[in-house]
Order: C-alpha cells, then structure tokens, then sequence
C-alpha cells in the first residue's frame, strides 16, 4: 500500500503535515510530499480538506480477499527480561471485549523464550488460547525477524483484528507486518468499538495535534491492525 497525493487538488495547507505524528510528510514547493517513514495510519486522509489524498493498494489485493474468513482478535506481547509489559495485558482487557462483541476467540502471541513456566499465570488475564513461538533467537526483539515471524502466523491462522502497544517496538514492526499483508493499519489509537453490522474495528486517534479526533475503519481488508498507547485501557484482573 502507498499514500498518494493528487497534485491536482493539493492547495499545500499543510493539513495533512500537522496531523503528521511521524513527521512524515512534509511541504515541497507548496506541495505536501509523503517521506520513507511514513506508517500509513490514514491520519492525513481524514485531515485533508480538499480530499487530495488517498490510499493505493498494491494489486488491490484487499479487495480481492474473502474478509470473512478472518475470526479473532489478537494482541501481540511486548516484553522485557521475561516480564510482559502492562501495555500488553491492558490490551487484554480490551480484546476481551472486542472479541466478546465478535463472539471469537482472544489469543495472546508471544515470541521469546523462557516464558514456559509464565504460560498459566498468563492466561489469568482473559484469553481463550496463547500462541507461543518459543526460540532463543526470539529473546531479545529484532525487527526483521518478528516482521517475518508475525507475518507468517497472520497468514495461517487468519485473525480479524491485531492489537499492538504504540510503544517504540510496536511502532517498528507493525507498520512492517501491516505492509507484507496489505493490511489497515491506524497508529497510536485512544479508542476501539465494534461495528457488529460490519465487524468493522472502529479506531479511534487524535489528529491536528490533538484538537480533533477521527475514527478510522478499514472495511475492505483484514486483518484490521491498530497501536494503542499506553495507559488507555485498564488491565484486567486475574
């Protein structure tokens, strides 16, 4: 997927550019120009007044897969000297709600090593299963190698919604992930509800700096893929 920018219909606001919380578009010649680390959060499309931007899928592949074979919410464990981090079981608790809602299954994805001994008390926090990917060369993070990991499990198992903590690690690889599958990806999220009409995940960011928030969906692509900072949701009790 790519951003695109109608040279047409950009009048050089700078909309886009302040609703930029990478810092990754910027003005040329009056002209707003997309930079290499953008994330592709769609934050610029819902800022721009004069609907001159968009997102281009790659061989429109998210138009051409069968969404409902995708069931379940994931989150992907953040962690640090065999410690899940709290941004990881507070989006336990708010999976569970989501899945509740899509009547599916809540799975914890763990990459590392050593957590053997932690797999019963994890699932204290509310999921229905854990997906363990157990190797020493998995310890410490390393972006390629989660990228691909990841990668290949979404590929297999076909989850419909992915949580990731907005914490300098998920902003990494999840932008990464979302790329290879030609998935949505909306960053640093303060809100999640649920279309059930739809299953549509409803992801709610601030934009313009925060004076304004915008809900963002991807209804023609899964799985649906969001960051969350920390602090939003609470973590649930065992």
């Amino acid at each position: 997927m790519s951003i695109i920018i109608d040279e047409e219909l950009c009048t050089g606001c700078a909309s886009c550019m302040e609703s930029c919380i990478y810092g990754a578009i910027e003005l040329d010649n009056n002209m707003a120009k997309v930079l290499p680390n953008c994330t592709l959060c769609g934050a610029c499309i819902e800022a721009c007044p004069e609907e001159a931007i968009s997102l281009k899928r790659n061989g429109d592949r998210a138009q051409k897969i069968d969404i409902s074979h995708f069931k379940g919410v994931w989150v992907v464990a953040e962690h640090y000297k065999k410690k899940i981090q709290n941004i990881s079981l507070q989006l336990l608790g708010k999976g569970r709600k989501l899945a509740d809602i899509l009547s599916v299954n809540l799975t914890l994805v763990i990459l590392g090593t050593d957590f053997d001994d932690k797999l019963e008390e994890f699932s204290l926090y509310g999921m229905d299963e854990i997906i363990y990917i157990k190797s020493p060369i998995l310890k410490d993070y390393y972006s390629d190698l989660y990228t691909k990991v990841i990668t290949e499990l979404v590929l297999e198992n076909k989850p419909e919604i992915i949580l990731i903590g907005a914490t300098p690690t998920g902003r990494d690889f999840a932008p990464r992930v979302a790329k290879r599958l030609s998935a949505g990806l909306t960053a640093d999220c303060t809100g999640l509800e649920i279309n059930l009409e739809t299953r549509n995940l409803l992801q709610t960011r601030p934009t313009y700096g925060g004076t304004i928030m915008a809900t963002i969906r991807t209804p023609s692509s899964r799985p649906q893929m969001a960051t969350v900072r920390a602090g939003i949701f609470k973590i649930p009790e065992k």
